[in-house]
């Protein structure tokens, strides 16, 4: 399973900026996140191709929102992978996040409960940058509470949105241009541990985007070096996609 097979090189090979996910992108406000249920693609499919997608629930932050102009409704944009997941056989049929979000901040803010809740096989939890980007040094003993707590807070969302532990999915920190690799391979170490405790998918979509160096391989994909352009977007559908299929595919 991902989970196992390619932790080391999600652990060795992630890097992370401190402002993480929280620049918004030049020109126009700020992705929303409010409104209905969300469409990732065309709105009506045929009904055998609904059937036989993998449905998901995604919390993220700005690699999850890119330029939708409302996530949370459905609006999504280009740059935001969620745009293509559907034509992979991946039904989003919930998101919500911010630019900047922390999972404390998705869990205070963002979560779909009550009149707005839906329902899937797997929550997403596209999570994580900005948290490691506040948490410090790996050496110190912040680092290590903040993640406890991010953990914490990852399986508060879960209880809230009503899917056991073993149907969560978590994406854990991809390549990101600043020269702060230490940080963001111990954050995903810990955050492997955290997964196989807790009976957590810990993915790693970012093959087809991550270079040796741990970076964006093409520069290309890459709109400021973190965040996504349209074609790296694409291709990290397609790594989630691949992903959520294997994971879904080994689940009893």
């Amino acid at each position: 399973m991902r989970t196992c097979c390619r932790l080391a090189a999600l652990a060795a090979s992630a890097l992370l900026v401190l402002a993480g996910c929280g620049s918004q992108p030049t020109g126009g406000g700020e992705p929303s996140s409010s409104g209905a249920a969300p469409s990732s693609g065309p709105a009506a499919e045929a009904p055998k191709q609904a059937e036989q997608a993998v449905t998901v629930e995604v919390y993220g932050d700005s690699l999850t929102v890119a330029d939708s102009p409302d996530l949370r409704a459905g609006r999504t944009g280009p740059q935001s992978w969620v745009h293509h997941v559907d034509d992979h056989g991946v039904a989003v049929v919930g998101a919500a996040g911010r630019w900047g979000a922390t999972a404390d901040e998705v869990l205070q803010v963002h979560l779909r409960t009550g009149e707005d809740a839906v329902q899937a096989q797997w929550l997403l939890a596209f999570l994580g940058t900005n948290d490691a980007g506040r948490a410090g040094s790996p050496d110190s003993g912040g680092f290590t509470e903040a993640h406890e707590a991010y953990v914490e807070q990852i399986g508060s969302i879960a209880e809230r949105t009503g899917y056991p532990e073993e149907r969560v999915v978590v994406v854990g920190v991809g390549p990101i241009n600043a020269e702060v690799a230490e940080r963001t391979q111990a954050w995903n170490e810990l955050t492997a541990q955290a997964a196989q405790e807790r009976g957590w998918q810990l993915v790693d979509p970012w093959e087809r985007l991550r270079g040796p160096d741990g970076r964006y391989a093409d520069p290309d994909h890459t709109t400021d070096g973190l965040h996504l352009s349209e074609s790296g977007a694409q291709l990290l559908a397609e790594g989630i996609a691949e992903d959520l299929h294997e994971v879904s595919r080994s689940a009893p």
